[in-house]
């Protein structure tokens, strides 16, 4: 099995060329697919990129009763000698830090983490914060070795131009951590993650197997993951995506609320907006994602001129 290094050398090899801004902007709510590495295993998975667009909503959204009491809440730094997030920052600084990351996250002293998860597979992912908060970026943390990896680092002042973004997601079996596909597997792994506009306290989010996960944003970042028994209309292709019908699905989240720290709705946004033209309004009387993006920012460093999502 490849060590973790190794792993992640592999998310880099296929990404896609940067599209000119205008397409990205023309583009909407339209799907940009890349193979992505699922909660840090050696699993197949996809990522979907998607800004904005919206529908008429069906039913209420603040009505609540169709949702599980799951809980997967962000980490709020302390500073006590036997606080896990000093124990990732701790592992993290041992870390590699491919591209520099390391360097920028540790200026001004220890970073923050802003947001961390445990993964169904037992790998920790977290979120950082420099020490001087002008940086951020995510530190991987092997569940096997406790061997770390810490992603490029991130400016922290966003671009508003390109912070255009809805959401994005990854999806892949979680059958067997340490197989790319297994024959049969009736369940899913989904995850949603991110920087979001600080606003946004409070995430919910709905999967297609109906069921919710909602977490606490620590100042915009946050972990989402969903394990789940795949529907009985989705199957697998052979390199481990779902299929409904023999097509790419596109509704693996199939519903996104986001609440202020007031606990108030602030935008919202169902699956079913994507058939129904690009931004059209969700008819909700709150905002839409677009109003509160996933934060993009320039990569830190001498690549800093290269633009990704956050």
């Amino acid at each position: 099995m490849p060590d973790l290094h190794d792993r992640f050398d592999t998310l880099f090899d296929d990404e896609p060329q940067h599209r000119p801004l205008d397409v990205h902007l023309a583009n909407g709510h339209r799907a940009l697919r890349r193979r992505r590495l699922s909660t840090g295993a050696a699993a197949l998975a996809v990522m979907t990129v998607i800004g904005g667009g919206a529908y008429a909503v069906q039913g209420d959204p603040d009505k609540g009763n169709d949702r599980d009491t799951t809980t997967v809440a962000s980490q709020t730094p302390d500073t006590t000698p036997s606080d896990p997030n000093q124990q990732i920052v701790e592992t993290c600084h041992e870390a590699d830090g491919r591209n520099g990351g390391t360097k920028y996250l540790w200026r001004g002293g220890a970073p923050e983490v802003m947001a961390s998860i445990v993964t169904y597979d037992g790998n920790t992912r977290a979120y950082l914060r420099s020490g001087n908060q002008k940086f951020w970026g995510e530190c991987y943390i092997d569940r096997g070795s406790s061997e770390a990896f810490v992603m490029p680092a991130y400016r922290i002042a966003p671009d508003p131009q390109i912070s255009n973004l809805g959401y994005g997601y990854g999806v892949g079996q979680a059958c067997d951590p340490d197989r790319d596909v297994v024959p049969g597997c009736g369940k899913f792994v989904a995850t949603h993650e991110g920087r979001r506009d600080p606003a946004v306290a409070r995430v919910e989010v709905r999967f297609f197997d109906g069921k919710w996960e909602k977490v606490d944003a620590n100042e915009g970042y946050y972990y989402v993951e969903h394990v789940g028994t795949l529907p009985d209309d989705i199957t697998w292709a052979k390199d481990g995506m779902p299929l409904r019908n023999g097509q790419n699905i596109d509704d693996v989240i199939n519903r996104i609320k986001l609440f202020d720290a007031d606990g108030t709705l602030i935008a919202y946004w169902d699956a079913s907006q994507n058939r129904n033209g690009i931004n059209a309004p969700n008819d909700a009387g709150v905002g839409e994602l677009e109003d509160y993006p996933m934060i993009q920012s320039k990569l830190a460093g001498p690549d800093g001129d290269r633009n990704f999502p956050g």
